[in-house]
């Protein structure tokens, strides 16, 4: 400006370069050129590199945490439908049984002759204590099994529709066990080119028993005892042959393949996260390695700029002190004092201030002189800021360690869960097929087949299995405590060793509830697990007596089927036990979906502070340390102008250091 103009012409700076040697010259050249940019906007490469890196750091940071958490999300998705899907693979497992089941119980109540007969007119209210409900409605015997054989038939259909897209809908690896392409059919011929046996898929195989059961109850209740059979023969064949056997058994682990499966999409998950975390380790040790160095090289470079300055002399910086202060006086005294009038008091003020420069003076050469003795050639704050550097690693990373450990987290507890709840599903189905294995054991004599195996040596495999499962079924559900709900477990224990009857009739009329505390002399309200064993115990116990017997003959058989325990069983497995069972599984649901919930919900309160921090971070990392730092750095090059030339050409140390960095100093100086 013209003071600083002024101020050469005067000779207030000793800057006259005409009198030093080409050097010199050329030095102060440069110095002038630094003094003429100090007022201009500069961004020096090391602070631009330095705003780089802090922004691809953050761009690195919010993509890897979107990344994973869209990919949680999707997963805990994933494992609530395979909740579903579970389910569906048990209610097409229990329907093909039941619609087995029940067309065996169609044609028994045929009643044709030379067949095993099941007479509906000795199944009366007053002699079993039962009133056939389907739904609220009161129905004779033969029609709540034709309503039934249609219901699950209409049940088999639908999870077969939902089960043939589990590959798409949950990434199902191991299609071939839950929807196999190969299953072997029997079927009447035709015609004598006409082959005994077909291959067909799941889908084709449940269409096949869904028509096939469909046209029987059609064809009963259009034809009644005399004529349907003749007519729906080939179907009842069909169901009956093919139902409990090949279509079954190629099922049966359908329900297992589902859990399995995710119990792969939650350890896939753990994995996936293990990588994010790695990588977005890497993305630090990447960081730092590049921020690092620039940080502690802007700091290096602003000390040992300072340091230079401390090889003035005293005695230069005296005199310079000096200059100074008669240039700051001409200044007062070129004033516009007119009209002003100094007091006394204004003439002590001017003493008390000469005193203190004296003071100032005689300070200062004191202060110079310990400078050198107090300085430390490099301490750049680096302790500081590795702390600082830590804090910010910690925040960065706090995402990813919490998510990788609930991952694993989760991992166990979808172990644990799922197999809780592929028990509970099976426990229905499996005392569904129990009591239809007992039935098929008393109407073909012992002589048909479940599971391609002969009924009489299967059902005794049966009963020893079912036994033990259910000792399984109950260690498993303690094991699983501390990944249950309460409310869940007050519900399993009520179910399961309380009163049946208050729970799934609660809300019921009194009347319900007292019906089914009566029902088979009370064994429900000793809880589910005791009315299992009293089940089993009839079951085994009628099997036992049938094998036994002679002669098995036909009036064996039929009185067998009328025996009490098996309409009475049969009814405590419709009634009861389904609507318990039901409870049970819908409250472990409950219990996990919550479970789901929750952490969804946590994950995403989590991530929304995590990116508000990373902006955070990065704003204050630009904003503030970059910025201070870029403003801290052109202050300290500011003092370049504020020395004089000859002073800084006289210093050897600070003259060797501006010829060396003039060059990316004045890079530095450049508008951005």
């Amino acid at each position: 400006g013209d003071v600083y103009k002024r101020q050469r012409e005067e000779g207030g700076f000793t800057s006259d370069v005409s009198s030093v040697s080409t050097t010199n010259n050329t030095l102060s050249q440069k110095i002038e050129s630094l003094r003429s940019s100090i007022g201009e906007k500069h961004t020096p490469p090391a602070i631009s590199q330095l705003k780089l890196a802090a922004f691809g750091t953050c761009i690195s940071f919010l993509t890897l945490s979107v990344v994973s958490f869209v990919l949680s999300l999707y997963v805990y998705r994933s494992l609530d439908t395979s909740l579903d899907y579970a389910i569906d693979a048990r209610d097409r497992k229990a329907s093909i049984g039941n619609v087995a089941g029940f067309t065996r119980l169609i044609f028994l109540l045929t009643c044709g002759e030379g067949f095993v007969c099941l007479a509906e007119n000795e199944i009366t209210e007053e002699k079993y204590g039962i009133k056939y409900l389907f739904g609220d409605e009161v129905l004779g015997y033969k029609e709540w099994v034709l309503r039934n054989l249609g219901e699950y038939a209409a049940i088999l259909k639908q999870s077969q529709v939902t089960l043939a897209d589990a590959k798409n809908a949950i990434g199902l690896e191991n299609t071939e066990t839950v929807n196999p392409s190969d299953i072997l059919i029997h079927q009447n011929p035709v015609s004598s080119n006409s082959p005994a046996t077909t291959t067909m898929d799941a889908t084709e195989a449940v269409d096949a028993l869904v028509i096939h059961s469909l046209q029987i109850k059609a064809n009963y209740e259009k034809h009644g005892n005399d004529g349907w059979l003749e007519v729906a023969d080939n179907s009842v064949e069909f169901v009956l042959t093919n139902g409990l056997n090949n279509v079954l058994s190629r099922l049966e682990n359908s329900l297992d393949a589902i859990l399995d499966n995710s119990r792969r999409i939650a350890s896939k998950h753990r994995t996936t996260l293990l990588i994010f975390l790695l990588a977005a380790n890497g993305v630090l040790i990447a960081v730092v390695g590049v921020i690092l160095p620039l940080v502690v090289k802007i700091r290096k470079n602003k000390q040992d700029l300072l340091a230079m300055f401390i090889e003035i002399p005293i005695k230069k910086a005296k005199a310079q002190l000096e200059k100074c202060q008669g240039y700051c006086k001409m200044l007062h005294e070129e004033a516009d004092v007119e009209g002003q009038v100094v007091s006394e008091d204004g003439k002590d003020d001017k003493k008390d201030e000469e005193l203190l420069l004296d003071e100032e003076k005689s300070q200062l050469a004191e202060d110079l002189g310990k400078k050198r003795k107090r300085y430390k050639p490099y301490s750049a704050g680096i302790a500081a800021l590795i702390v600082e550097s830590v804090a910010v690693i910690a925040v960065l990373e706090f995402l990813f360690v919490y998510m990788f450990f609930r991952a694993m987290w989760l991992k166990n507890s979808v172990s644990h869960l799922m197999n809780e709840v592929g028990i509970i599903v099976n426990r229905m189905t499996a005392n569904e097929l129990y009591y239809w294995i007992e039935l098929e054991l008393i109407a073909t004599n012992g002589k048909g087949n479940v599971m391609n195996n002969r009924v009489e040596g299967y059902i005794v495999e049966y009963n020893n299995k079912i036994h033990s499962d259910q000792e399984y079924f109950l260690q498993v559900h303690s094991e699983n405590s501390p990944y249950n709900s309460d409310e869940y477990k007050l519900l399993f224990d009520n179910i399961i060793y309380a009163d049946v009857c208050q729970i799934i009739f609660e809300g019921s009329q009194s009347t319900t509830i007292e019906e089914c505390h009566n029902y088979m002399n009370g064994v429900l309200k000793k809880g589910l697990n005791s009315a299992n064993v009293a089940f089993w115990g009839d079951l085994k116990e009628m099997g036992e007596d049938f094998v036994n017997s002679s002669p098995r003959d036909f009036d064996l058989q039929n009185r067998m089927l009328l025996d009490q325990r098996m309409i009475q069983n049969h009814w405590l497995l419709y009634r009861y036990f389904t609507r318990a069972y039901n409870t049970l599984q819908q409250g472990l649901r409950d219990s996990v979906l919550d479970l789901f919930t929750f952490e969804k919900s946590l994950l995403t309160a989590l991530f929304s502070v995590y990116i508000v921090m990373i902006l955070a971070i990065y704003i204050g990392f630009v904003n503030v340390f970059v910025e201070s730092t870029k403003d801290s750095l052109w202050v300290t090059k500011s003092l370049l102008g504020i020395i004089p030339s000859d002073i800084i050409i006289q210093v050897t140390k600070i003259k060797h250091f501006l010829i060396s960095t003039y060059k990316s100093a004045m890079y530095g100086f450049k508008e951005d």
